[in-house]
């Protein structure tokens, strides 16, 4: 089945032909988009789980050609790649936090676990702010700013380049025009800087209005001056 004939399916409910088409399409998006082989069925799974979902409440894709379609799928495989990457990066962060809390219950220190918790903290007040700063962006560009976020962080977190976050989430082949691929950089980046400049701006409304405190505030403003660091 093409795609098109994929989504036509679908939206009538889908059949088991359909179906088998959809896992054999994304199986396909996946390997070719996310490099870690050990992370390619929880991709996959994901991108089939939120297309099952849309297909019970309605696609939210109306494409008429395949590429289209194709697109859409890459579009979700590249999220879900994106969720799973966060996940990783906090579960060691989580997982301190739940040793030196048993640590502490066998008969550590309260400072000794205050200061294990620290860094789970900041993750939670920088995600709280980054939500706040993209809630509040206006809803045409709203994907835009989070893209961002996505991309400020891959780059903070891994050792990819501007061009390879861009080339990745803009569908740019290996042999794109230098002149394409530098005016897309150059897009990203001024977003990139839009969305820090979001963020520093909502950590101090949120202060103003006592949402998080002056010490929360201080570690998103350096987190955020870390995040320029690439």
């Amino acid at each position: 089945m093409s795609p098109t004939e994929i989504v036509a399916a679908l939206r009538g409910g889908g059949t088991p032909a359909a179906w088998r088409a959809l896992r054999d399409l994304v199986s396909r998006r996946v390997e070719g988009a996310v490099r870690a082989a050990q992370d390619r069925d929880d991709v996959a799974q994901n991108v089939l789980l939120k297309l099952a979902q849309q297909a019970r409440n309605g696609l939210a894709i109306t494409a008429t050609h395949d590429g289209e379609v194709v697109r859409y799928v890459d579009r979700m495989v590249r999220h879900c790649s994106t969720d799973l990457w966060r996940r990783t990066q906090r579960a060691p962060v989580l997982a301190q936090e739940g040793a030196e809390a048993r640590l502490a219950a066998a008969g550590d220190t309260a400072e000794d676990h205050a200061r294990a918790s620290l860094t789970a903290r900041a993750v939670a007040v920088f995600d709280r702010v980054a939500e706040a700063a993209i809630e509040a962006t206006p809803a045409a560009h709203r994907e835009g700013r989070r893209a961002a976020r996505r991309q400020v962080e891959a780059l903070y977190f891994s050792d990819d380049t501007v061009d390879d976050v861009v080339a990745r989430d803009d569908g740019l082949l290996a042999d794109a025009p230098p002149d394409v691929r530098r005016r897309a950089a150059n897009r990203a980046m001024k977003q990139h800087q839009r969305f820090r400049e979001a963020m520093l701006a909502t950590s101090v409304e949120l202060e103003a209005r006592g949402v998080i405190s002056p010490e929360d505030r201080a570690t998103v403003d350096r987190m955020v001056s870390e995040l320029r660091r690439r």
